[in-house]
Parts: C-alpha cells; sequence; structure tokens
C-alpha cells in the first residue's frame, strides 16, 4: 500500500503520505526506512526546506513495482477467469461500492 501511493504520486512527503493512508507519520517512517534500507525508495531534500524530505522510487523500485503489477495482473486474470467483461465490470463496481461503505481507502489497490 504504501509502496504503490509513492508510486502514483512521487514527491510527497511522508507527513502527506500518512494522511493519504490515514495511517500514523511514525508508522510510516518505519516503512519508508525498511523501502529505503532494501534500495526500492529513496528520501530527497527540497531546495526551498532543507529539513523537509520528498519519498521517490529509486530504479530498483521502479523494477520491482513492473514486476508486482505484472503478478498482480496475471492474479486478477486468473481470478475473474469466467467472467465476461461485462461482468468483471460489474462486479469490480459492486466491490468497489462495498469498500466505499467501509470506509477502505480507494489508493490502497491500483484498480480501485
Amino acid at each position: 500500500m504504501l509502496f504503490w501511493n509513492v508510486a502514483i504520486a512521487e514527491g510527497r512527503s511522508q507527513r502527506q503520505l500518512a494522511d493519504a493512508l490515514g495511517l500514523p507519520e511514525s508508522r510510516i517512517v518505519g516503512l519508508v526506512d525498511s523501502l529505503e534500507a532494501d534500495g526500492y525508495l529513496e528520501r530527497r531534500t527540497t531546495p526551498s526546506d532543507r529539513r523537509a524530505r520528498r519519498l521517490h522510487l529509486t530504479g530498483g523500485g521502479r523494477n520491482l513495482l513492473k514486476r508486482v503489477m505484472t503478478v498482480a495482473a496475471e492474479h486478477e486474470a486468473d481470478f475473474s477467469r469466467g467472467l465476461k467483461p461485462a461482468e468483471r465490470a460489474a462486479l469490480v463496481a459492486l466491490l468497489s461500492k462495498v469498500a466505499a461503505a467501509h470506509g477502505l481507502l480507494a489508493t490502497v489497490h491500483p484498480d480501485f
């Protein structure tokens, strides 16, 4: 969830990311630390405020994102096998409605 949210809006601060995900900023720090240590994310300072750190994918992070998206697409195709395109669209619409009714975040899944 965090990795995907950095990818869809690179350059956000950890605070902005925490707000978008509805998580405490302290939880974001540990997750970002881990992804940074693995070489997938990097924190960059901004010229206007050197204390502020913006989050960006690294080259390795972009490669990982491509692999994750490929696996996700394959899984989704396998899961929805047997459905006609209109049926799949209806299923997605209904599940989106259920998710919204339960207050789930729209940016947790790329197709949401």
